[in-house]
């Protein structure tokens, strides 16, 4: 009689896979978040109006960066929900261990950001061709992402990697949150903390933690970044979740 010991890796593989088929519900949530924000990205993320010899001109600015947001906090709430024990109590179909659920909620966040990062994309490119069709909005200099494969590419790595971010963040507070429910409080004010703190040279803390991510110049830098905080973020989840009892 011979005992076949599971492998970590099929047993992420099963977990992930089943995983993905239990949080199908987060994709409804993901398509109405980004309707909602096509509509309010609809009177544009900024304008500007003057007169050139003689003609009025009245410029406005369509952009993505709306849908990008708003499928950042989907992906915080959909990680911080995986978290939960209606969700957690799922892992215990499989033989499974706290190295080997954390793997494949990983996974499953990946998979999400990719999505999240894919779909806000071309959602903005949907929302320049509603401008286009539905109103007398003449729209210029919009050709280059779809017309260079490269830009595409890595705008969508971009979109992701913010999306990536936020999931790996939800998931931090959300396996804080099961350990402590006053966290969220905690949370609460240290951001509105953060709010109004000021630092040298006369911003606040969000201020600058808001330029730390979007205002990097090179590609690789910027990769470097968010890999680095998420790994970190990560990280942490994975201590808070050895800490926890084997099923709360």
């Amino acid at each position: 009689m011979s005992i076949t010991k599971p492998s970590l890796t099929n047993i992420v593989k099963k977990q992930y896979s089943y995983k993905l088929r239990a949080y199908r519900q987060v994709y409804n949530s993901l398509i109405a978040l980004q309707l909602l924000a096509i509509f309010f990205s609809f009177n544009g993320v900024g304008s500007m109006s003057g007169n050139w010899g003689g003609i009025h001109l009245n410029i406005n600015y369509y952009s993505a960066d709306i849908i990008i947001i708003f499928t950042m906090l989907w992906g915080l709430n959909s990680a911080a929900l995986i978290t939960t024990k209606a969700y957690r109590f799922d892992d215990f179909a499989f033989v499974t261990n706290r190295l080997s659920g954390n793997m494949a909620n990983l996974y499953v966040m990946l998979t999400l950001s990719v999505i999240g990062g894919l779909t806000s994309i071309l959602s903005g490119v949907l929302l320049k061709l509603l401008i286009y069709y539905s109103t007398d909005v003449q729209i210029f200099n919009d050709t280059r992402l779809m017309s260079e494969p490269n830009l595409f590419v890595t705008s969508i790595l971009s979109a992701s990697m913010y999306v990536f971010l936020f999931c790996v963040l939800g998931y931090m507070i959300g396996m804080l949150f099961q350990v402590n429910k006053m966290i969220l409080v905690a949370l609460a004010a240290l951001f509105i903390w953060g709010l109004f703190k000021d630092v040298s040279g006369g911003s606040n803390v969000m201020v600058n933690v808001f330029t730390f991510f979007v205002s990097e110049s090179s590609l690789f830098l910027f990769f470097i970044k968010m890999m680095f905080c998420s790994i970190l973020l990560f990280s942490i989840s994975l201590v808070i979740s050895n800490r926890m009892e084997v099923r709360q």
